[in-house]
């Protein structure tokens, strides 16, 4: 085992993953593939329709660094067992939109997408001690609605998200909303409904074949060889990203 190098990207096959309880309908096919998990606790401070959502509670950065909210001190326990860095950022996730979204950003070895402004200074700060490339984005909701595929390579379903990183010179897929389900809202996002379990493979939480834009996502899957597995069938379900943090040693 070891700590997946690239945020969101694993090299190998995926053995522990971060996510909210939303993913225990889909535990056991997860459990099939491979992967375990290591489930959030609920932060109450900010709605109880996205309360159990990872990806408002904790941001993996790759190498074993993760910052997290301060209602993640169970988990932050769990993963410093296991030999990660967990920071507690100095702010608080809580509220609503956009102080709910501190940690909803998508890092990666070169990129920190990210609103700046609702994004917490830890970071900001990590992304400029690394010399990460910070991008900015109208959306405060970022990992919500941006599946990474590789540095490179993302599929959004939010325009502005889309306009921003074409102008970067990043390959991307635009997508509809409607397709992905969200208790509570009129629909989800799709970065929420899905995550990588290895270089060659993404899980979606429901059949990815019921999305509006399935042929376009099969087809730009498809140029980086990437394999899409639904978990279940019916329809997406946003349960707040799923985060792979260490993978398989080859």
């Amino acid at each position: 085992m070891k700590f997946v190098k690239n945020a969101h990207l694993p090299e190998n096959d995926v053995d522990f993953c971060i996510a909210g309880n939303g993913i225990i309908p889909f535990e056991d096919e997860l459990s099939k593939l491979g992967v375990n998990l290591l489930i959030t606790s609920e932060n109450r401070r900010i709605s109880s329709k996205i309360s159990n959502h990872a990806d408002l509670s904790v941001n993996y950065c790759g190498n074993g660094v993760a910052f997290a909210d301060n209602s993640q001190s169970e988990l932050a326990e769990k993963l410093n067992k296991l030999g990660f860095k967990v920071n507690f950022i100095d702010e608080t996730v809580s509220g609503d939109y956009p102080s709910d979204c501190l940690l909803n950003c998508v890092i990666t070895e070169k990129l920190l997408i990210c609103n700046t402004k609702c994004t917490s200074q830890s970071l900001l700060n990590f992304a400029g001690e690394h010399n990460i490339k910070i991008i900015n984005v109208n959306q405060g909701y970022v990992k919500c609605s941006l599946c990474p595929l590789t540095d490179s390579a993302f599929i959004t379903d939010d325009e502005s998200i889309y306009k921003t990183l074409k102008a970067e010179k990043l390959d991307v897929l635009l997508v509809k909303k409607g397709s992905v389900r969200l208790k509570g809202f009129d629909y989800g996002f799709f970065g929420g409904c899905c995550g990588k379990i290895s270089d060659k493979k993404i899980v979606f939480f429901g059949d990815i074949k019921n999305h509006s834009c399935y042929d376009n996502i099969k087809s730009f899957a498809k140029n980086y060889k990437i394999d899409l597995i639904s978990l279940a069938k019916g329809d997406l379900t946003d349960i707040g990203s799923l985060i792979p943090i260490t993978e398989k040693e080859i």
